[in-house]
């Protein structure tokens, strides 16, 4: 999102000789000689003092240069000179913009659109401020003002992309890019996100490609980073993925052998390796490689927080202690622990939500609601790690970390004293700041510690207070199913779909004539191909029996949970909130425990409620229990009865949550002995 507006789009007004070299400033300034057009703008300056297009003319250059301080003096100053002036305005508020000072920039680009509503650069930059606010709408329709003002400007349409790839909203974003490169087909930034697009849509081939364009017209060393981390979300076969491993592997060694060099890891555009965790290995090592290539990129990641250096307790009553996510929203984060946080002992304890963007929806605001404090850090990185500091925590969890690298980076720092995480995200950070992960006795193998940078933290009970859904009425016509038919419900993420599965998918279809798969509909629509294409070479008999259900809200996907005959948990990464939902409807989950906790907390959950019999111990008894279910009603109705019984062991149960809140305060108070 560099270079909001282009100098080709101002005006200028000195006379004769003076106008002549003030022409000669600005074509070198656009030419990107920007010491040769400083001193003639200087010099000009000098014969003329004050004036304010020459003023906004070096605000301008200096504001490229990264020289804030002067640029801001020349803005205020030509402002001062000529308060209508639209584009020093637009200048003005470019560069509160870019020092993360959002509301004065809004303010000072309305002011702009104000004096010219035709200035289309300031309705471009106005969608940006308003994206970075979270007020995603209102950015939209900015953006979309802007290119009703202007629709050959390259910039919008990257920025409205970036916006959609945040919503991920690929086809949108795809047609953003692909449209700025239309106009800009030399704009490496365009290729870089256009290379971001088809990555998640699992085009990993022509993302590559992408790459290599962008790196062609700059060879920019995060163009490396973003290479290495090129991860396709599906994989026709196991060799694939091993493949992609070792590829993975040899990057990351070139990227840690030669690390680029990194300012502000939010802005631009470094991401991480979100579809490792599908793959179905070990990824400590990768993750913690991984988070010392970036240390070295950018070692002001490193922050220490002032209180944390010499630590001498909390000073009040109760323990401040913090919640963040990216996704304390509607959410799977947010479901999984809402109660927890809820819960939590208000007496011991200060509670405060941190989060990365305003909320808009029911279950955001009721997270909100319950807390002591909310702290919606902004959309610099810069000043969101100043506001997490100036929190002064005791002890800061991380409810998930590794989906979005907005928080990923920010824990790389130290905020409080003690620091954890805990299995929003079922899989380590490799962050070395981050103390503990939180865990369960119940869902971790034996040796499960080297699957962690953290130390692993087993507690004796489950600490999110999951809420107990009240039971749905369960009809099939509603959603044009057959009573006749076995219904077997995989309601998970394609990308879960790991080739291991393929061969029990099609045992249970070969061996029940009535059987139907239900499938969730992807959100990228190029998911759909990748899967089928891998199934017509692995079962194409059984590709009649497959069914796609669209997106459903809540209370219909209850309903289809409770249709089902029988719930299939994927191989290597299975449900967790989906088989919290799934039990509170009383339905039975088959499920074959993985090596890592991402495959094992519907075994966790059984083991919690006391429930043997629905766990298997390979893939044939998985296929056995499975056909079983479905076929035997006498078996399958045992089955839920039991889970009703027995689902006050799994559902707003506080012993997990009442130990967690014993074993932080004496963490703490080891974390207070250690600087005495």
């Amino acid at each position: 999102m560099e270079g909001i507006f282009g100098m080709s789009e101002l005006n200028q007004n000195p006379v004769s000789d003076q106008q002549t070299r003030f022409t000669q400033a600005l074509h070198l300034q656009e030419q990107g000689a920007l010491e040769q057009a400083e001193t003639l703008y200087l010099a000009l300056l000098f014969e003329l003092p004050n004036h304010p297009m020459i003023l906004l003319n070096l605000g301008n250059l200096w504001l490229e240069q990264g020289q804030m301080e002067k640029a801001e003096n020349a803005y205020l100053q030509s402002l001062n000179q000529e308060p209508s002036q639209a584009l020093a305005w637009l200048g003005w508020g470019r560069l509160l913009l870019e020092t993360g000072r959002l509301p004065a920039a809004e303010k000072a680009l309305r002011r702009a659109l104000q004096e010219n509503p035709v200035l289309a650069p300031a309705q471009d930059a106005l969608g940006v401020v308003l994206q970075r606010q979270g007020q995603t709408e209102q950015a939209l329709a900015a953006f979309q003002q802007a290119l009703a003002l202007n629709p050959e400007r390259a910039q919008t349409w990257n920025n409205q992309g970036v916006l959609y790839l945040a919503l991920f909203q690929l086809e949108n974003a795809g047609f953003c890019f692909q449209q700025a490169l239309q106009v800009a087909p030399d704009w490496p930034e365009a290729w870089l996100n256009l290379a971001q697009v088809l990555r998640a849509q699992g085009q990993t081939t022509e993302a590559g490609r992408a790459l290599e364009r962008a790196w062609a017209l700059r060879p920019d060393p995060l163009v490396r980073v973003q290479k290495a981390l090129l991860l396709p979300p599906l994989y026709p076969s196991r060799e694939d993925i091993e493949a992609w491993r070792t590829r993975f592997q040899a990057e990351l060694n070139a990227l840690e052998e030669k690390p680029p060099r990194i300012h502000d890891p939010w802005r631009e555009g470094v991401g991480l390796p979100f579809y490792l965790a599908y793959q179905g290995g070990q990824d400590r090592d990768f993750m913690s490689q991984l988070a010392r290539i970036y240390l070295q990129a950018c070692p002001e990641l490193a922050f220490r927080a002032t209180h944390c250096e010499n630590y001498k307790g909390p000073p009040q009553a109760r323990i401040k202690i913090g919640f963040a996510s990216t996704h304390l929203r509607e959410h799977t984060i947010a479901r999984i622990f809402a109660g927890m946080l809820a819960a939590w002992d208000v007496q011991s304890f200060e509670r405060t939500v941190i989060c990365f963007e305003p909320v808009q929806d029911a279950l955001g605001q009721s997270v909100q609601e319950r807390a002591d404090r909310v702290c919606v850090l902004p959309g610099d990185f810069q000043q969101a790690r100043q506001c997490l500091a100036a929190l002064e925590l005791d002890i800061l969890i991380w409810l998930d970390l590794g989906m979005d690298p907005r928080s990923w980076f920010l824990a790389m720092g130290r905020f409080a004293p003690l620091q954890a995480v805990t299995w929003g995200h079922p899989l380590t950070s490799g962050l070395p700041e981050i103390d503990l992960f939180i865990s369960n006795q119940v869902l971790e193998p034996e040796g499960a510690e080297a699957h962690y940078s953290e130390r692993l933290l087993r507690l004796a009970h489950l600490h999110p207070v999951y809420p107990l859904a009240v039971p749905v009425s369960v009809s099939r016509s509603e959603f044009g199913l057959s009573e006749g038919k076995h219904l077997y419900l995989c309601p998970q993420s394609l990308f879960k779909f790991h080739p291991d599965f393929d061969g029990m998918l099609q045992a249970i279809l070969q061996r029940d004539s009535q059987a139907e798969l239900f499938v969730p509909e992807p959100p990228v629509l190029a998911w759909k191909p990748l899967l089928l294409k891998r199934w017509q070479a692995v079962m194409p008999e059984c590709l009649p029996q497959i069914r796609f259900f669209p997106r459903l809200p809540q209370p219909r996907f209850e309903r289809l949970l409770a249709c089902a005959d029988v719930i299939l948990d994927p191989l290597h990464f299975g449900g967790g909130n989906t088989s919290y939902e799934a039990l509170a409807q009383a339905c039975p989950i088959v499920t074959l425990p993985g090596e890592f906790l991402r495959g094992r907390f519907t075994q966790g959950f059984y083991q919690t409620m006391g429930i043997e019999g629905l766990v298997a111990s390979d893939p044939d008894a998985y296929v056995d229990l499975a056909l079983a279910l479905a076929q035997d009603c006498g078996l399958n109705q045992a089955f839920r009865a039991q889970i009703k019984n027995q689902q006050g062991a799994l559902f707003e149960n506080l012993a997990g949550l009442r130990d967690l809140e014993q074993i932080l305060q004496v963490e703490l108070s080891k974390k207070y002995a250690s600087f005495c």
